[in-house]
C-alpha cells in the first residue's frame, strides 16, 4: 500500500496491490488496494443490443443499483448487497461492476425473468423484506402490465417516493381508487395527472367523448352540456347557442322557434308551422283560415315571390287546395265556391288557378273560352249554337205535348192522360229537387254529384243547355241569359198557339183554344216554377271567406262578391223577376183556388177550363192542394239561401219541408188517386232520407253554436208535445171520468142532431134522383168515392134498417119530398157551350164539375 499521489503506473499498481494476504488499509480510493467501487448492472436482452457497465440507465430496461463504497477489511473480504429488480419478462444479464486497485471488472451471468404469483398473488406485490403488499391508491401491480401512457418508476424514483417499484403509477387518463387496477376515465370524465385516485367530471359546458382523455373540450356554438356528458348536445329546436362552452341554450323569443336543433343565432328562430311572420319580420300570426304555413313562413316573403323567383328556404303562407288570393293582398283568402276541394284553385302561391282559369276564385276562362262540366276550359264551339236550336225546338214539342196532355175533358174519375200528367209534374218536381242538391256546400261523390247536376235541365237552366260563358263572359251577362228559359216557355206556347190559329183559317179544328192553351201555359210555368224561383234565388245565395272584411261571394258566379258593384245589377234583375212573375204567380195560385168553389157552383166552365191545371189534379175535397203544392216547391228553391257555413242547416230545411209535406198528404190523401197520393208520399220519402243520408258528406262544422241552438229548439218543441198531450188526456180524463171515451163525444147533443139532420136530408134528396141521374152521378164520381159508397151500400145490416124506416116518418115537417139535385137530361143540355160538344157529354162535365163541389 502506498499512500495517495504516488506516481505508479497501472500495472505497477496491480502488482503491488494482487498479493495474497495484502492488507487494505482505510483508504477508499481508487489508490487503494481496496473494492473502492461496486454496483448491480441489469439489461433485457434483445437484438442487437450490448449490456456492460457502461450502459446508460433509463430505469427499466437497463437499471444500476448504487454504489458501494468500502473497504475489504483486513482480510481481504467484503459482502455488497443489492436489491435487483427485473421488470419485464424475458432474458437478463446481470453484471456486477467493481473497481479494484484502479481497475474496472465486470462479472455478468444470464437469467430467464418469469412473473409468477406463486410469491405474491394479484393484486399484491413483493417487497424487499420478502413479504406481499398492496400498491398505493393512483398504482396498479407491474404484474397487470403498464397502462397506456404510463412508465415504470426508476430506482430513484421509487427511493425517493418510498413507493414498491413493482407498482406502476396511473398515467393522467387513467385513475385507481384502491391500487388493485388503473382504470381508463370514462367518456364526460378526464384525469390530467398521474396518480389519480379518481376520474374528473367534465365542467357544465365542456364533453369528453373518448376514454382515457387528459382534458374536456368546450361544446361547439348551437350545442351545450348541463353535466358532465360524453357529447355536447344540440341546442333543441326553439333554442339557440351563440357562443361554445355554454351549460345552456338561449330560448327564441315568444312562439318562434328553428327549422332544426344546433343552431347558432337569434336570427335563426323563425315563427312555427300554422303561424307567419308579419311586415318586417314582425309578430308571429296564426295562419289564416284556407292557408298553409310551412315553418318560416313570413310576409316579407311575398316580394321574392311576386318578383318571379321561388328562392330555396323562403317559405311563404301558401294556399290550401280551394283557395285563391290575389297577388297584391296575398293574405285576403278567397274561397273557391261553397263546397271544399275545388280543383280550380290548386292552391300555393297568390294567384295561382288551374289551366286555363284566371280571375277572382278563378271563376272564369278567358274570352272565346268557357267552363266545361268537368271544369276545365274549352273552347266555344258550334255544338253549343245547335244545342240550343235543339232545345228550343224541345221547348215547342214540351208545349204540344202539354196541350193535349192536361186538356182532357172534365172527369172526376182519373183518366190516364191525367195520371200520366200528375206522375210527369211529380218525377220533374223530384228531379228538381234532387238538381238543387249539388248547390248545396256539400261535396258530393263524383258519381253521384254528376248524376244529380245532370237533371238540371229541369230547372230550365240555361248551364244545362251549354256554358254561358260562350255568350257573353261576364256574371250579370250570364244571368240575364238564365233568365231566357222561362220566358221561352212563354214564346213557346204563344207561338204554337198563333200558328194554330193561323193554320186553323185553312183546317178549322186544329186551332188551339184560348183557355186550354192557358191551362197548358199554366201547367207548362207551375212545372218549372221551382227553377223559376232557384233563379231568383242565386243573388242571395252567398258563401262566406276566410277573410276579416266578412266578404261574401255568390255560389252560382263564385267571382261576384255579393253586395258589391258586380252583384247590384244581378241583385236588381232577381227583384225584377221575383215582383214580375214569382209573386204574382203565387197570389194567382191562391186567388184561383178561392175562386174555383164559386165558378164551381155558377157551371163556369171557361174558368175550369183555364185554370184546371191547379185544381183538376185533387179530389174534391182537398182542391186547394194546389197552392200548398206551389208553396212546397217554393221553399225547396230556397234552401241554398240558407247561407253555405252551415250545410247541415241546409239538410234539416230541406228534411224539414219534406217530411212535413209527407204527413200532410198522409193526412189529406189529395189526390184523385189512390195511387197518385202513394206515389207522391213514396217520392217525398226517397227525397227525404235522400237529404238525410247526405249529412255523410258534410264536414264537421267548426263552429256548433247553430246546431246546438236547433237541437234544444226540438227538445223543447217534443217537450211542448208531451205536455200537450198529457194535458189533453189529464182534462177528457176529468171531463169522461178515468175510464171515460178520450176526446169529445160525437154521439151525443149537438153532433148527434147534426148528424140525424143530414141522414134525413140525404134520404129526402135520394127520394127524387132518377135512375139516369143516379147513373151518371156514380158514373162521374172518382175512384176514391166509389169505394166510399162502395162500402156504404154493401153494408147489409145498414141497408136492412134503412128498409124498415118510412119515408114519411123521414120527413119530419111534413114537407113534400125535396125536387131531384140534378135535373134531367134537358136541364143539361141547356148547358152546352159553343165548343161542338154533345148535351150528353156537356151533361157529364157538368155533372162531374157539381160533383167535384159536392160529393
Amino acid at each position: 500500500a502506498t499512500s495517495a499521489g504516488t506516481n505508479v503506473t497501472p500495472a505497477q499498481k496491480w502488482a503491488s496491490c494482487a498479493v495474497p494476504e495484502a492488507a487494505c488499509g482505510s483508504e477508499k480510493d481508487k489508490d487503494a488496494c481496496c473494492y473502492y467501487h461496486v454496483n448491480i448492472h441489469s439489461c433485457l436482452d434483445k437484438p442487437g443490443t450490448f449490456c456492460g457497465p457502461w450502459v446508460g440507465n433509463d430505469g427499466h430496461l437497463a437499471t444500476h443499483t448504487a454504489a458501494f463504497h468500502s473497504s475489504a477489511g483486513t482480510d481481504g473480504k467484503a459482502i455488497f448487497p443489492f436489491d435487483i429488480k427485473l421488470f419485464y419478462e424475458g432474458r437478463y444479464t446481470v453484471i456486477v461492476h467493481f473497481k479494484f486497485a484502479g481497475m474496472h471488472f465486470a462479472i455478468g451471468r444470464t437469467s430467464q425473468v418469469v412473473f409468477s404469483d406463486a410469491l405474491c398473488a394479484v393484486p399484491t406485490v413483493p417487497n424487499k423484506d420478502g413479504n406481499c403488499e398492496s400498491c398505493p391508491v393512483g398504482s396498479q401491480p407491474v404484474s397487470l402490465g403498464i397502462p397506456k401512457g404510463g412508465q415504470q418508476l426508476t430506482d430513484l424514483e421509487s427511493i425517493s417516493l418510498g413507493v414498491n417499484p413493482l407498482c406502476v403509477p396511473c398515467p393522467p387518463g387513467w385513475y385507481s381508487s384502491d391500487g388493485k387496477e388503473c382504470l381508463q376515465a370514462a367518456p364526460g370524465y378526464y384525469t390530467n395527472e398521474s396518480w389519480q385516485t379518481q376520474e374528473i367530471p367534465c365542467a357544465p359546458g365542456t364533453s369528453n367523448p373518448l376514454y382515457a382523455m387528459t382534458m374536456c373540450l368546450k361544446c361547439n356554438p348551437g350545442q351545450f352540456a348541463e353535466k358532465a356528458a360524453a357529447m355536447c348536445s344540440l341546442c333543441e329546436k326553439g333554442m339557440y347557442g351563440s357562443a361554445s362552452g355554454v351549460s345552456s341554450c338561449t330560448a327564441c323569443t315568444e312562439i318562434r322557434t328553428t327549422e332544426s336543433m344546433g343552431e347558432t343565432s337569434l336570427a335563426k328562430c323563425v315563427c312555427p308551422s300554422h303561424h307567419y311572420a308579419g311586415p318586417s319580420n314582425s309578430l308571429c300570426m296564426a295562419c289564416k283560415e284556407g292557408m298553409h304555413c310551412p315553418i318560416a313562413s313570413a310576409y316579407d316573403n311575398f316580394a321574392l315571390w311576386q318578383g318571379g323567383s321561388t328562392p330555396r328556404g323562403s317559405p311563404i303562407p301558401e294556399l290550401k287546395m280551394g283557395y285563391y288570393t290575389v297577388t297584391s293582398s296575398p293574405l285576403e283568402v278567397y274561397r273557391c265556391d261553397a263546397e271544399t276541394g275545388n280543383l280550380d284553385c290548386p292552391g300555393g302561391p297568390p294567384g295561382s288557378c288551374a289551366t286555363g282559369r284566371l280571375g277572382l276564385n278563378c271563376a272564369q276562362c278567358a274570352p272565346g273560352w268557357a267552363v266545361a262540366k268537368d271544369g276545365a276550359c274549352q273552347e266555344c264551339g258550334t255544338q253549343v249554337v245547335i244545342l240550343r236550336i235543339a232545345c228550343a225546338i224541345a221547348l215547342v214539342l214540351i208545349a204540344i205535348g202539354a196541350y193535349y196532355t192536361c186538356n182532357s175533358d172534365f172527369a172526376v174519375s182519373t183518366q190516364n192522360t191525367l195520371a200520366f200528367s200528375c206522375v210527369a209534374g211529380v218525377t220533374v218536381m223530384a228531379f228538381q229537387v234532387l238538381s238543387l242538391m249539388p248547390r248545396l256546400s256539400i261535396v258530393w261523390p263524383k258519381a253521384s254529384g254528376a248524376v244529380m247536376g245532370s237533371f238540371s235541365i229541369f230547372l230550365l237552366s240555361a248551364e244545362a243547355t251549354g256554358p254561358t260563358d260562350c255568350i257573353t263572359n261576364t256574371a250579370f251577362g250570364r244571368f240575364i241569359v238564365n233568365c231566357i228559359p222561362p220566358v221561352a216557355i212563354v214564346v213557346a206556347v204563344l207561338f204554337c198557339f198563333v200558328s194554330t190559329q193561323l193554320i186553323g183559317f185553312m183546317r178549322p179544328g186544329v186551332a188551339w183554344d184560348k183557355d186550354k192553351t192557358l191551362n197548358a201555359g199554366g201547367m207548362l210555368l207551375q212545372s218549372f216554377f221551382v227553377g223559376i224561383a232557384v233563379l231568383v234565388s242565386q243573388p242571395f245565395q252567398c258563401y262566406s271567406h276566410p277573410t276579416e272584411t266578412d266578404k261574401t261571394s255568390m255560389a252560382m258566379y263564385p267571382e261576384v262578391i255579393c253586395w258589391g258593384d258586380d252583384h247590384t245589377p244581378i241583385l236588381g234583375m232577381a227583384l225584377a223577376v221575383l215582383f214580375a212573375f214569382v209573386i204574382p204567380f203565387m197570389v194567382m195560385c191562391f186567388w184561383i183556388i178561392c175562386a174555383s168553389s164559386r165558378a164551381i157552383v155558377q157551371k163556369d166552365v171557361s174558368f175550369l177550363r183555364r185554370f184546371r191545371f191547379l185544381i183538376y189534379r185533387f179530389n174534391p175535397k182537398s182542391a186547394w192542394w194546389g197552392s200548398i203544392f206551389v208553396v212546397r216547391m217554393l221553399l225547396f228553391a230556397f234552401a241554398p239561401i240558407i247561407p253555405a257555413d252551415y250545410p247541415h242547416v241546409q239538410l234539416l230545411y230541406l228534411c224539414t219541408v219534406g217530411f212535413t209535406y209527407v204527413v200532410f198528404v198522409c193526412y189529406f190523401w189529395p189526390w184523385k188517386s189512390h195511387e197518385l197520393s202513394c206515389f207522391d208520399v213514396g217520392v217525398g220519402v226517397c227525397l227525404g232520407l235522400m237529404a238525410c243520408t247526405a249529412t255523410m258528406f258534410v264536414e264537421k262544422p267548426s263552429n256548433s253554436t247553430p246546431g246546438e241552438v236547433i237541437v234544444l229548439c226540438f227538445l223543447g218543441l217534443l217537450g211542448l208535445m208531451v205536455v200537450l198531450i198529457l194535458g189533453t188526456v189529464a182534462y177528457w180524463s176529468f171531463k169522461h171520468g178515468l175510464f171515460g171515451a178520450f176526446g169529445p163525444e160525437t154521439g151525443s147533443k149537438g153532433d148527434t142532431k147534426k148528424l140525424q139532420q143530414g141522414l134525413i136530408d140525404f134520404v129526402q134528396k135520394a127520394q127524387g134522383m132518377n135512375e139516369e141521374v143516379a147513373l151518371h152521378l156514380v158514373s162521374a164520381m172518382g175512384r176514391m168515392e166509389q169505394a166510399v159508397l162502395s162500402q156504404l151500400v154493401t153494408n147489409e145490416e145498414l141497408m136492412q134498417q134503412l128498409a124498415k124506416v118510412n119515408p114519411s116518418v123521414l120527413a119530419a115537417d111534413g114537407a113534400p119530398p125535396t125536387p131531384p139535385l140534378f135535373g134531367g137530361p134537358d136541364d143539361f143540355a141547356a148547358a152546352a157551350n159553343q165548343d161542338g160538344k154533345t148535351a150528353q157529354s156537356k151533361q157529364d162535365e157538368v155533372i162531374g164539375a157539381a160533383v167535384f163541389s159536392l160529393v
